[in-house]
C-alpha cells in the first residue's frame, strides 16, 4: 500500500510506494529532501526497526539515508552519577558515527557543537536576564543600610543633625516623624527618611511634593518604600508610573490601586480622596524582604 505523507517544502501531499519506506528523495513538486518514513512492522535496512535496533544498525541506517550522525552511548560515572566523561570508564563509552565523518569532520563537529551551545546559553541570557528588584528615584530594593546612609550623607541646614534621618540612631525630638513602633528595633527594621520636617522640604515623586518619603529596612537591606502624597495629584504620579514601569498589570476598584508587579517585587499605588481629604500613598515593595519582616510583627500575647 502506498504511502501518504506531506512535503515540508511545498507542503505537497505525496503517495509513494511503501518499499521507499526509510529512505530519501526529493519532493517532485519543489525539489525539498524527504524521508519517507517506515512502516509499521516492515524492516528496514535488513535490521528491524530503527528503534529496535542496535546503535550500530541505526548510524548505518542514518548513513544509508545519507544523514550524517554522530552517537555516543555511554553510563554514567557509577561513583557520582557525573556527565563528565573524564570520570567515564574508556569501556563505559562508545562512539559510532557515519562513514562520511572522519578524523577531520569528527573534530569540526566537536568544536562546533561546543560553539552552538555556548552561543545558545548566551542568546538564552540575553533574552531572559534575571528579573530585578524595582527602585524608585535611583533607589532600588535590597539595597543595604550603609550604602543608602552614604548616598544621603549631608549636615542638616541650620541645624547640628546628620542626614538620612534613621530610626537606628535618631531617638530624639524627631523619632515620631520615622513611624517607628518599639518592637522594631529588637526586629531589626529600621526606618529612614532622607529630610527633617523642619526643612519643609519633603522629596519629590514625579514633581509632586510628598508629604512623607519613608525608607523601610529588614537587617540592613530596603524592603519597602513608601511615598505619601497629595490625592489631587494621583493622576500625575500614576502617569509617570506607567511611563517608567509599563502598563498597569492590574486594577482594583473601592479603594482604586494600580498594581505592577514583577517575581521579585510589587509597586501598588493606592488612591485617597479628595473629600474629605485623604492622601494617596506609592508604596515599592521586595517580596521576599517584606515577607522576613512581617514575620518578626508581634502577634497574640506578644502585642499587648
Amino acid at each position: 500500500m502506498p504511502i501518504q505523507l506531506e512535503c515540508p517544502g511545498c507542503k505537497a501531499s505525496l503517495s509513494v510506494p511503501d518499499e521507499l519506506a526509510g529512505k530519501a528523495g526529493k519532493c517532485i513538486h519543489c525539489g525539498q529532501r524527504v524521508v519517507v518514513p517506515g512502516v509499521e512492522g516492515k524492516s528496514i535496512g535488513g535490521s528491524g526497526m530503527l528503534f529496535e535496533s542496535t546503535p550500530e544498525a541505526m548510524v548505518r541506517e542514518l548513513s544509508r539515508r545519507q544523514d550524517s550522525a554522530m552517537l555516543l552511548v555511554f553510563r554514567p560515572a557509577e561513583e557520582n552519577g557525573s556527565y563528565d566523561l573524564t570520570e567515564v570508564a574508556d569501556s563505559e563509552i562508545k562512539c559510532i558515527v557515519t562513514e562520511d565523518i572522519d578524523a577531520a569532520r569528527f573534530a569540526q563537529l566537536i568544536g562546533s557543537i561546543e560553539k552552538r551551545f555556548a552561543s545558545r546559553k548566551k542568546k538564552a541570557a540575553t533574552i531572559a536576564p534575571r528579573e530585578q528588584p524595582f527602585e524608585l528615584k535611583g533607589d532600588r530594593l535590597g539595597m543595604s543600610l550603609d550604602e543608602f546612609k552614604s548616598k544621603y550623607a549631608r549636615d542638616a541646614e541650620g541645624t547640628s543633625a546628620k542626614l538620612p534621618l534613621s530610626s537606628d540612631a535618631a531617638w530624639g525630638p524627631n523619632k515620631a516623624s520615622l513611624c517607628c513602633e518599639p518592637w522594631h528595633r529588637d526586629a531589626g527594621i529600621v526606618h529612614a527618611r532622607i529630610d527633617l520636617p523642619a526643612e519643609d522640604n519633603s522629596p519629590s515623586v514625579a514633581g509632586v511634593k510628598t508629604d512623607l518619603l519613608l525608607y523601610h529596612f529588614v537587617d540592613g537591606k530596603l524592603f519597602r518604600i513608601t511615598a505619601i502624597f497629595p490625592t489631587d495629584q494621583f493622576h500625575v504620579v500614576s502617569e509617570a508610573a506607567v511611563k517608567k514601569y509599563g502598563p498597569v498589570l492590574r486594577e482594583i476598584q473601592k479603594p482604586r490601586q494600580l498594581v505592577w508587579e514583577n517575581a521579585v517585587s510589587e509597586i501598588v499605588l493606592l488612591r485617597g480622596s479628595v473629600h474629605p481629604p485623604v492622601p494617596s500613598e506609592l508604596h515599592v515593595v521586595h517580596k521576599e524582604l517584606l515577607v522576613e519582616a512581617e514575620s518578626r510583627m508581634p502577634h497574640g500575647v506578644e502585642d499587648i
